[in-house]
């Protein structure tokens, strides 16, 4: 072949290319321009389930619930107002935030006027609690009925919770009605909580070992709805694990949520209403360190707060 037929024919192939690749590169029909018909029909990796931080630092994927709203609040706008233990604030005008401390027997003799003028506007008194063996007795905290007037007394918004070791329903609504029971002549100020953990590792014999999520959010149900029943507003308290690996949320969306979730700035992926950011505060009034939480001002009716 001679070189000028040589050069005839490259030129043929190449005009041929050019034809094959812009006929593939042409937008069929119904396709999102800019991107190509593979790109647009790709399915969702993990249909059904939502890619979430995790409390190990790292990122899982989990139940994706539809119907249950997200978490609104921006990351960046929360700020610690000095050293670990110090006041973490949310700086955003749309929001007005409470802060709140939850005490029990184990945090000692406090000084609630000092509390009160440390900043600190509400807090939650554990009422009681079931114990984990198979026996499950129930108990009154030996110093709710102190801790729970004194708050009263020195102006701060209060709450009860109770740290349940229900196994079902009933056992659920008998927590409830025990609670309802302490407080009777001196109604709480914030939600009634239901506040179940799970004894993991700590103690395999606990009696809550195998409780299904499906058993689980029939128990919270069963407590909140009874709350409900005598016309005062119920709660959940979770942490990150039992709230995407056991609870069923889209069942729970009525009632307050109070999600545990200790750092910087909460992460979990759905709505909630307060807050729970370190287990090592420190306030003066308090000895030791003890648990703050934000309470956000939308969680609560009209003139609460």
């Amino acid at each position: 072949m001679s070189r000028k037929s040589r050069t005839a024919a490259i030129a043929a192939i190449i005009c041929l290319t050019a034809a094959l690749l812009s006929s593939c590169g042409e937008k069929t029909p119904g396709e999102t321009p800019g991107r190509t018909t593979a790109q647009a029909t790709t399915a969702d990796p993990r249909p059904g389930m939502v890619q979430v931080h995790s409390w190990t630092g790292g990122e899982i994927w989990v139940k994706l619930y539809e119907d249950v709203p997200v978490n609104p609040y921006d990351k960046d706008k929360f700020v610690r107002d000095g050293e670990a233990g110090s006041f973490t604030y949310y700086e955003d005008p749309a929001f007005k935030t409470f802060q709140c401390v939850d005490i029990s027997e184990h945090n000692g003799d406090i000084d609630w006027g000092k509390v009160a003028s440390s900043g600190v506007t509400h807090a939650y008194i554990r009422a009681g609690y079931r114990g984990w063996g198979s026996a499950g007795n129930i108990k009154t905290d030996s110093a709710f009925a102190l801790n729970y007037s004194r708050a009263k007394a020195a102006g701060l918004k209060t709450g009860v919770y109770f740290y349940s070791q229900a196994t079902n329903s009933e056992e659920a609504a008998q927590e409830a009605a025990y609670v309802l029971d302490l407080v009777k002549d001196s109604p709480p100020d914030l939600p009634v909580i239901f506040d179940w953990e799970n004894m993991g590792d700590d103690e395999p014999s606990a009696r809550t070992a195998n409780v299904s999520g499906r058993t689980l959010t029939d128990c919270a149900k069963s407590f909140c709805e009874t709350v409900k029943a005598v016309g005062l507003t119920p709660g959940i308290y979770y942490y990150r694990d039992l709230a995407y690996n056991a609870y069923i949320l889209d069942e729970l969306t009525d009632y307050f949520a109070w999600v545990s979730e200790p750092g910087d700035s909460p992460w979990f992926y759905y709505a909630f209403d307060m807050w729970q950011y370190t287990f090592e505060g420190k306030v003066d009034g308090i000895p030791g360190k003890v648990d703050l939480s934000l309470i956000f001002e939308a969680a609560f009716p009209e003139g609460d707060g």
